[in-house]
């Protein structure tokens, strides 16, 4: 990993601008040598899950960015995966990070149903939305979780949209 990244990671707390802030994790917006970052600082696991996270399973942020390289390999709209971080001690996975590219979104899922839309460019998001969801399930990816935070949407052109 990048030095400067690295030490970004390090000082995550005090560096840039909230992006979301959840009760399990946190999304920060970085600028980083010329473009901007979101860096995911995962929910801190309790004993139980660090031991897992360390031993036997990869962890959240490990997880993000091998399946966003296998939507980027397979043409699926993700944000550019950068790195991860992973600060284990000898016992347990302490916590994580997950490093990708910002992608400047006009709308995430939930504001389809949540702020006012003109009819046909509601009635064309949804309708690129299912084409979306049907070329993941035609390259064997099984997306489960489709709450309304995790799907951004920019606006490409009239009535045409890019979805990651």
């Amino acid at each position: 990993m990048d030095k400067t990244l690295f030490e970004i990671i390090q000082n995550f707390e005090s560096l840039g601008s909230d992006f979301a802030i959840g009760d399990r994790n946190k999304i920060k917006i970085i600028p980083f040598s010329g473009v901007l970052l979101n860096i995911k600082s995962f929910k801190v696991p309790n004993l139980l899950k660090g031991i897992i996270y360390k031993f036997f399973r990869p962890s959240k942020a490990k997880r993000s960015y091998e399946y966003a390289k296998i939507l980027e390999k397979k043409g699926i709209g993700t944000p550019k995966p950068i790195a991860f971080y992973e600060n284990k001690n000898w016992f347990k996975l302490k916590d994580s990070y997950y490093v990708c590219h910002h992608v400047a979104a006009d709308y995430v899922f939930r504001d389809v149903f949540t702020i006012p839309i003109e009819q046909k460019e509601y009635d064309a998001i949804l309708h690129q939305f299912a084409r979306f969801c049907f070329s993941l399930h035609e390259n064997g990816i099984e997306f489960l979780d489709h709450s309304p935070g995790n799907t951004l949407i920019k606006k490409i052109a009239t009535d045409q949209f890019n979805f990651y």
